[in-house]
C-alpha cells in the first residue's frame, strides 16, 4: 500500500489539474464588465436662432499670405467665395453689415459733428 501512496498522489493531482483546466472559466478570472449611466431625453421640434453673436477675427488658413481682421463690430451677411478658392487683391472675400450698436454710435456722432458745427458759427 505505501508504493501505492505516491502514485496515487500523483494521478489524483493529474486529473485534479485536467478538470481544472478543461472546465471553462476554472483557470481565467471573470472580466469586469464596464458600465456607463445612459440618459435619455425626448426631442421636439424647435427652431434655432436666425443670429448668433462671436468674438474674433477673420483668419486665413495655414497655407494664406495674409490674415484679416475687421477693426469693429459687425455681422457676416455673405462669403461669396468657396474654400480654398484663389482671389485676387481687392476681391471681397466677405460682406460685413454693421450691427445696430456700431449704426446708432455712428449716428450719435454724425448728431454731435452738426451740432459742433453749428455751435462754431455761432
Amino acid at each position: 500500500m505505501k508504493r501505492f501512496l505516491p502514485w496515487l498522489v500523483v494521478v489524483f493531482v493529474a486529473v485534479a489539474g485536467v478538470v481544472v483546466y478543461v472546465l471553462p472559466g476554472a483557470h481565467a478570472p471573470m472580466a469586469a464588465v464596464p458600465s456607463v449611466q445612459v440618459d435619455m431625453i425626448s426631442l421636439s421640434p424647435g427652431s434655432l436662432p436666425s443670429q448668433v453673436s462671436g468674438y474674433g477675427s477673420i483668419i486665413a488658413g495655414p497655407e494664406a499670405e495674409k490674415t484679416v481682421t475687421l477693426p469693429g463690430a459687425g455681422i457676416v451677411t455673405s462669403i461669396p467665395v468657396l474654400a480654398g478658392q484663389m482671389v485676387s487683391a481687392g476681391e471681397p472675400i466677405a460682406v460685413i453689415a454693421p450691427d445696430a450698436q456700431s449704426i446708432a454710435d455712428y449716428h450719435r456722432a454724425e448728431t454731435a459733428l452738426v451740432a459742433a458745427r453749428a455751435n462754431r458759427m455761432h
